[in-house]
């Protein structure tokens, strides 16, 4: 399940400016800060309860990010974002995501022989090569995602099936055509 649309203000540039500029500046105390204060102004908005979520766990308090998502999370066990909050947090933790009661397990996404394969399958009739931000965003879609892009590159290359260029774009090898 998607989150619906914000009720009010998420599409407010300066709340946005203001919410990148603090990542930027890796201000994660003000950026709790402005997440709650921006949560109490509209509390039942899930964008909002996603983005204190974060923070919370972008500023390394990984036990309250999992205590205030819980209850949001156990009303709306299938959205994703509410997943992912927990998750960060349990993996910052060293947990699992066998450590947590949930009321529907996520799908969590591996960087395993199965997902190289799954690739390799995608990328094999296609001629021109995908971007490895492509390929990694495209996982989102199927859970949560507990590998990044330069850890599914790393695999990539170790691979003899693909060919990685310099600009990150990843192909499958193709067996050159031998003129008589």
């Amino acid at each position: 399940m998607k989150l619906p649309e914000s009720e009010e203000g998420d599409d407010d540039f300066e709340d946005h400016e203001t919410y990148s500029e603090l990542i930027e500046n890796k201000d994660y105390k003000g950026l709790v800060h402005f997440c709650l204060k921006r949560l109490v102004q509209v509390p039942d908005d899930p964008y909002r309860q996603v983005y204190l979520g974060d923070a919370y766990v972008l500023n390394g308090d990984y036990e309250k990010a999992i205590e205030f998502i819980t209850p949001y999370l156990k009303d709306f066990p299938d959205i994703m974002d509410f997943q992912h909050v927990i998750l960060d947090s349990l993996y910052k933790l060293g947990k699992t995501e066998n450590d947590y009661d949930w009321v529907q397990k996520p799908d969590i996404v591996e960087l395993n022989a199965d997902t190289v394969n799954n690739f390799y399958n995608l990328l094999k009739p296609k001629r021109k090569p995908i971007s490895i931000y492509s390929l990694h965003g495209d996982l989102h879609i199927k859970g949560y995602v507990k590998f990044s892009e330069v850890d599914l590159l790393e695999a990539l290359k170790k691979d003899g099936r693909f060919t990685v260029d310099p600009q990150k774009d990843v192909s499958v090898k193709r067996k050159s055509k031998k003129v008589k």
